[in-house]
């Protein structure tokens, strides 16, 4: 009788994979791109109000949904280290700017703009991370 060699699934399927140490790399990493829309709402809402708050992360959820297929593109071509350490580094420049500029009382489209910027530039971290990982 010949065995199937079929890959596990579900858990056992994901540690296969990227190893048991995954969970513990995987959930930091994805932290930017829930938190920074979450953090920009919170952070806007106290000083201007719910709706300068909505207008301006969802200019940063727009441009996550934008800037997620050009870095992925980008990294198809480049490879991943590359790409991500400047995704990182422009994201992080981004974010201090929007901070600043909400903190320094800028108008709603400096801070649209900054927003949009911070979207963009987001690490792909989850769709990367699997990208690797596949057999």
């Amino acid at each position: 009788m010949s065995r199937s060699t079929t890959a596990p699934s579900g858990f056992r399927g994901v540690f296969a994979l990227g190893g048991a140490a995954l969970p513990l790399h995987a959930f930091p990493a994805r932290l930017p791109a829930a938190l920074c829309p979450v953090g920009t709402l919170m952070l806007i809402n106290t000083r201007d109000g719910i709706g300068a708050a909505g207008a301006v992360a969802s200019a940063l959820w727009l441009g996550q949904a934008i800037g997620g297929p050009v870095i992925g593109r980008a990294t198809d071509r480049r490879g991943h280290r590359p790409v991500l350490l400047v995704a990182c580094g422009a994201n992080a420049l981004a974010l201090f700017a929007l901070v600043a500029a909400v903190l320094g009382g800028l108008p709603r489209p400096a801070l649209l703009a900054l927003a949009a910027a911070a979207g963009l530039t987001v690490p792909q971290v989850g769709p990367l991370g699997w990208s690797c990982c596949s057999p």
